[in-house]
């Protein structure tokens, strides 16, 4: 959940056996810093990025791949201190929206180049830290939510794109708050929840009315009786 942010100008501290790679400083100190961002190059994979491209078209014929993506929200936080981050949200719209689309388009071209790479079959997208109990409902409504889906859609609008899991949260959000069609299903996808490390037999799934099933929200719940042969 860091190459994303890296790619857009963070400094990493690499993990080790005892934890994961995190932001060691951010790159959004100032307001020259954010124009530097939203006028980046956001289709232009970093060096790491790059590397985990060509990891992917080596296993692709090995393994079943699934790609984890990060949400605008949790990038932005990264980029810069969350409570700067916010008070730009507050007084400078403008601007806060032009840094989140940035970082949307930089989101959005390093899952396509995943796709294309032809190894990834699921993209697992979750935006954490634009959880509506993380950010309220109106910052939710007006801002992140809003990100969350305008990423989503355009993942799926290519021909060949892969199947998009939306973490249970955001999904969830999504319809709670009006912005997309869902519906509920239950079927068969054994080989979905072996992907997602799902211990439960059956799912409910919640999509964005797409023709094809293309955005899986999943909930899933203990008490359902019918279970995979």
């Amino acid at each position: 959940m860091t190459v994303e942010a890296e790619a857009l100008g963070a400094k990493l501290r690499l993990g080790n056996e005892n934890s994961g790679p995190r932001v060691a400083s951010h790159s959004i100190q100032s307001m020259s810093d954010i124009e530097a961002v939203i006028n980046a190059n956001t289709e232009k994979l970093s060096e790491r990025e790059t590397m985990i491209i060509k990891v992917i078209e080596t296993l692709k014929d090995k393994e079943d791949i699934m790609f984890c993506l990060s949400g605008p929200f949790t990038v932005a936080n990264m980029l810069m201190d969350s409570g700067q981050f916010y008070k730009l949200l507050r007084k400078n719209e403008k601007d806060a929206l032009r840094l989140l689309q940035s970082i949307e388009s930089h989101i959005v071209y390093l899952g396509r180049c995943v796709v294309k790479a032809g190894g990834a079959k699921i993209i697992s997208y979750s935006d954490s830290v634009g959880a509506i109990e993380i950010v309220g409902p109106n910052i939710f409504e007006n801002f992140s939510g809003p990100a969350s889906k305008r990423v989503l859609l355009q993942l799926i609008e290519e021909d060949g794109a892969a199947l998009v899991h939306v973490c249970a949260k955001t999904s969830i959000a999504l319809c709670e708050v009006g912005m997309c069609e869902a519906f509920n299903a239950s079927f068969q996808i054994r080989h979905i929840m072996m992907y997602l490390n799902y211990t439960h037999s059956k799912a409910e799934a919640g999509w964005l009315g797409i023709d094809v099933l293309r955005i899986l929200g999943q909930i899933l719940r203990k008490s359902l009786s019918q279970n995979l042969e």
